[in-house]
């Protein structure tokens, strides 16, 4: 065997195995973001399932972040704009902070141009809340009556 058939076998052999790398490591990226992808429809499917109530057209941040888990804040909020959410403040300031709101643009776009929701219009939710002695109880709704 002469060495330029030795160099041209090394060449293919070489690329052969680049080829095989490159396609596992391809096919790895691509189901890890399959993977992402699923993660972040299903939360989306979620998100939407909350804010498409029949009985609420817009919930707290903090009835979704307790239903949604394992984001931040910033995270999450994110989220809900990818799923066509849009963010109100309540007109209560509760220790010097307005309640977040958030519905789907769809349905509160007749809000768009205000600043703060009235929340003696809300429809309240008797979510289960888990309470800091650890003790569950239904949440109690917005205007301060339990439901």
């Amino acid at each position: 065997m002469s060495p330029a058939w030795g160099t041209a076998i090394g060449a293919l052999i070489t690329a052969a195995v680049a080829f095989s790398v490159g396609r596992m490591t391809a096919t790895t990226a691509r189901e890890r973001l399959h993977a992402e992808m699923r993660t972040e429809f299903m939360v989306r499917e979620a998100i939407n399932q909350l804010l498409q109530h029949k009985e609420w057209t817009r919930r707290s941040f903090g009835i979704i972040k307790y239903h949604i888990r394992g984001f931040t804040d910033d995270e999450l909020r994110k989220l809900l704009v990818s799923a066509g959410a849009v963010a109100f403040d309540g007109r209560k300031v509760v220790d010097g902070e307005r309640t977040e709101y958030w519905g789907l643009r769809t349905r509160n776009s007749h809000l768009l141009g205000y600043t703060a929701v009235d929340e003696s219009k809300l429809r309240t939710v008797n979510d289960v809340a888990e309470h800091p002695d650890g003790d569950r109880e239904p949440q109690q709704d917005i205007s301060g009556s339990s439901s």
